[in-house]
């Protein structure tokens, strides 16, 4: 009689190991910088959906043509402190680096796992030195983002 409970419960304890979630919000949100450091794109797109998982794509094409020709890639994010709250549109997580950097990484629950929909960039909390330095940034990749596509 004993092993009758044991078919019910085994399929449930599999269901239940497979559809574990990936940590919190704010787990997913450092997990996924250190993903783009580290330029893991497979992963990152696990923990992306919407517009940043365009924005992935688009990153991995661009790095793509980069790696090939000995770039040295991101430098590594630091996150100093971050900070989520609950919104109507998803979670906002906060974290903020040096030189002021802040960003907003939105993220939603998808199949009960945490996924980053959009990121927010603020460049009005970047002193004069730090927007330069974006603009110069973006500048570069947009560049490298023409010239691939060029290809």
């Amino acid at each position: 009689m004993k092993f009758r409970y044991l078919f019910f419960l085994l399929p449930l304890g599999f269901w239940a190991c497979t559809s574990a979630s990936n940590g919190d919000a704010e787990t997913v949100t450092v997990k996924w910088l250190e993903l783009l450091d580290n330029e893991n794109f497979k992963e990152l797109k696990d923990l992306s959906t919407g517009n940043t998982l365009v924005f992935v794509n688009d990153m991995e094409q661009l790095f793509d043509g980069v790696s090939e020709d000995g770039g040295e890639g991101l430098p590594p994010t630091i996150v100093e402190r971050i900070n989520c709250e609950n919104k109507e549109e998803g979670t906002h997580c906060t974290y903020c680096c040096k030189d002021g950097e802040e960003e907003t990484f939105v993220l939603v629950q998808e199949g009960g796992k945490w996924k980053v929909t959009d990121i927010i960039v603020s460049l009005d909390d970047l002193d004069k030195e730090a927007r330069e330095k974006e603009k110069i940034l973006e500048d570069l990749l947009n560049d490298m983002l023409k010239d691939t596509l060029e290809l």
